[in-house]
């Protein structure tokens, strides 16, 4: 009868180191997940914004009615919104800008899953569109 008592006690010292190391690795692993999500948006954020301005500055160039539509999906979130020229598309944790020719009127948006951005230049002017698909 004692021999059973200590494997018991064994057995749930051994259950107790179990749960105590997956205590502490559990956060760990919860925070390496948010990063990796974290930095995904921020480079698709970084992306968008190198993308509208360099097709910015190529659709001053182009005629009335040029368009070109782009497809993103982020990881968990990006916002778009504009200030005048300056349009802003930012990840949790980083922000980036793209400069256009004339002012946006870009109501802040956000976007958990699969968007459009459309640029299109319509009487000499080239707009920004952005809506969820």
């Amino acid at each position: 009868m004692r021999q059973r008592g200590q494997s018991s006690l064994e057995f749930l010292l051994l259950l107790l180191g179990f749960f105590s190391a997956f205590a502490i690795i559990l956060p760990a692993i919860s925070y390496s997940m948010e990063a990796f999500f974290d930095a995904g948006d921020s480079a698709l954020a970084k992306q968008i914004a190198e993308t509208v301005q360099e097709k910015a500055s190529f659709f001053e160039f182009l005629g009335d009615g040029s368009k070109e539509v782009f497809e993103f999906v982020p990881a968990r979130k990006i916002t778009i919104s504009s200030e005048g020229k300056i349009v802003f598309f930012a990840s949790p944790s980083q922000t980036f800008e793209a400069i256009l020719g004339e002012g946006q009127n870009l109501q802040r948006q956000e976007f958990t899953k699969k968007f459009v951005v459309e640029i299109e230049k319509s009487n000499g002017i080239v707009g920004l569109r952005a809506y969820s698909k």
